[in-house]
């Protein structure tokens, strides 16, 4: 399947599972892996959007989108950089490990939160 294929599938699996990121303007989707938790498998995206703010501005955001099974999504984190790492089990960044750097299976979920960077991001839709 083309990549423009597999990402408008994407894109309807992701408004149609209740993603609240915006899916318009220009966006990126890059698989990075996946990750073997104990009660299931997860696929890794790396999720970036590009769009304007108001007129004459523009913003960004990248996401880390985890998709049970490969295509259940079940949420993400709002993050500032790329993953640097995807390991079986964990999703490392290049923060020090002293202000956290890691996504854990236990991590992913509803009512979960991950310290990134010194800052505290919680998993949403």
């Amino acid at each position: 399947m083309a990549t423009a294929q597999k990402n408008r599938a994407l894109v309807r699996m992701l408004q149609e599972q209740g993603f609240t990121g915006a899916l318009r303007g220009d966006i990126h989707f890059t698989t990075l892996g996946t990750l073997r938790c104990a009660k299931s498998n997860f696929r890794v995206v790396y999720f970036e959007w590009y769009g304007p703010a108001h007129p004459g501005s523009h913003r960004a955001q990248y996401r880390l989108l985890f998709l049970e099974g490969g295509d259940r999504y079940v949420g993400s984190y709002v993050i500032r950089d790329k993953p640097v790492l995807n390991r079986s089990d964990s999703v490392l960044f290049g923060y020090d490990n002293a202000s956290g750097n890691v996504i854990k299976c236990s991590e992913i979920g509803s009512g979960k939160s991950v310290q990134l960077d010194g800052d505290w991001v919680l998993f949403e839709k």
